[in-house]
């Protein structure tokens, strides 16, 4: 079967392409602020609710299940009803479930709202990204990616500040806040965006979406609550079987139907599959990062959620300058060297992190994290661009999906891994500096003693270091720009550009 160009449609000239090309930003934006905008801001909702504190890492599993099951989807969505129509209405569902969040009456409440939330974010960035490799003419595409990346990461370190500002004013504007850029993102989508749907409207594939909810679900489950399981637990290990299987299975499936709903054969390019692989690593990195540091700040330099999210603002200044920077420099000195040079400076920022202790600077930190975000706005927006243009411009649906999917997924395994080893890093100083005193307590976390906190976050540092070096060898493979190949259609042997 023939694969054809999917319908553009007229984007109205320069200035609508502009407009465009805002409301991918803006809804970008919005779906990395929903993600990561409680990280600091979790605890204080045990207070709001009177809830207990054991059930409120269920507002971040819970959102993360529903983002992860829902992202291999969208490239099937925006293929079968347009990406302009799955773009409205995932900004026309963050609309409304942040109105919903903020009405929420007690904790079970918010949980539910915040997956549904979890869906429309999930899919968003997939679909936007496939949008604007698909508008875009390829010359112009590695600036317009940086600057749509740049929002997404600015979005990722300016939320803990803002969140926790308006928790401090009031609760619900955490939520609402994002109420009307996402409604005013959903109209000028539908006024300038162009179709971009597929002339040929391709085939559910009903058992590869299962099996790919049931996998992503299962690892997300098993590993966002491995440090309160266990490694050994019943949970743990049937859980583990059962996202083994059905990924497998789903492997099985993608690769024998004729319509997969991921087209897994574009990691027959080695490009791309070094741009997925290091890009988890770097996520997963980049993920703990955001969920460590503060810890450090709240547990050991006892900051409040609002100082720790005043922190990260010039983080979000640097990650927004060095992701556009990169974007504008990275063609014409090659992708390869801003990679590098951005993944080293996040091994070196988080050696950092590893020796930071009760007494490092509040200007030295900030620093450091400074420079982590440097290295990610370096090196992020290059891999995205060095993975997609290893494909053809009509896979741009399937790939994005895939790189997008891959990240959310693999970072989240990722960070619970690290959360896991670092309570049980909490557990064994605890145990070597005050014997079996005090143990259940310290598995909580708060009620550590201050001294074998910072060693269990330093040792986590540690091997967030070792992790991230271990994709320097992958990283190589990227040294070589890809040739120019055709891409074959959906179904078939996809031709991707090794």
């Amino acid at each position: 079967m023939a694969q054809r160009e999917p319908d553009m449609g007229s984007s109205g000239g320069n200035h609508s392409g502009r407009s465009g090309q805002f409301a991918l930003m803006a809804g970008s934006f919005i779906g990395t602020y929903h993600t990561v905008s409680l990280n600091v801001s979790i605890p204080a909702f045990a207070d709001i609710f009177e809830a207990d504190p054991a059930s409120l890492q269920w507002l971040v599993t819970g959102f993360m299940l529903a983002a992860g099951m829902i992202a291999p989807i969208s490239g099937y969505l925006g293929a079968r009803f347009g990406y302009k129509r799955i773009f409205a209405v995932c900004m026309a569902g963050l609309t409304l479930t942040s109105v919903c969040c903020g009405l929420a009456w007690n904790l079970g409440s918010l949980i539910v709202f915040r997956t549904m939330q979890g869906v429309f974010s999930g899919l968003i960035q997939p679909v936007a990204l496939a949008l604007l490799y698909l508008i875009v003419p390829r010359p112009k595409q590695r600036l317009a990616v940086s600057v749509w990346s740049a929002a997404s990461i600015t979005a990722s370190a300016v939320a803990p500040s803002a969140s926790g500002w308006f928790q401090g004013v009031h609760w619900p504007l955490m939520f609402w806040v994002t109420v009307i850029p996402s409604a005013a993102a959903m109209f000028i989508g539908l006024r300038y965006l162009p179709e971009a749907a597929s002339l040929e409207r391709p085939g559910l594939d009903g058992w590869g979406m299962m099996l790919a909810a049931a996998a992503s679900a299962a690892f997300l489950l098993v590993f966002g609550n491995l440090h309160a399981w266990g490694p050994g637990s019943p949970a743990a290990i049937l859980g583990l079987a059962a996202g083994t299987l059905a990924a497998v299975l789903f492997v099985f499936r993608e690769l024998r139907t004729p319509e997969p709903m991921l087209q897994l054969r574009l990691f027959a390019s080695r490009t791309f599959t070094a741009s997925a692989a290091v890009s988890v690593v770097l996520i997963a990195g980049l993920y703990a990062g955001t969920y460590f540091l503060p810890l450090y700040f709240q547990h050991i330099r006892l900051y409040t959620s609002f100082e720790v999210g005043l922190l990260f603002l010039p983080g979000a200044c640097a990650v927004t300058a060095a992701t556009i920077v990169s974007g504008k420099l990275a063609g014409r000195t090659g992708e390869f060297a801003w990679i590098a040079s951005g993944a080293a400076l996040l091994i070196i920022s988080t050696l950092a992190f590893a020796k930071f202790d009760s007494a490092t600077g509040t200007a030295y930190a900030v620093f450091w994290m400074c420079m982590r975000n440097v290295g990610i706005g370096f090196s992020l927006t290059p891999l995205l661009n060095s993975g997609m243009q290893a494909v053809a411009k009509e896979m741009a649906g399937h790939a994005s999906a895939l790189l997008l999917w891959a990240r959310q997924v693999f970072g989240g395994i990722g960070v619970g891994c690290f959360v896991s080893f670092f309570y049980q890093r909490l557990e064994a100083r605890s145990r070597s500096m005050h014997g079996d005193a005090g143990t259940a307590a310290d598995r909580a976390g708060g009620g550590a003693d201050p001294a074998a906190y910072m060693a269990g976050l330093q040792d986590t540092f540690w091997l967030i270091v070792l992790f991230l070096a271990a994709a320097l060898p992958v990283l190589l493979m990227l040294r070589h720009k890809p040739p120019r190949e055709s891409c074959a259609s959906r179904g078939e042997n996809v031709h991707i550009r090794s």
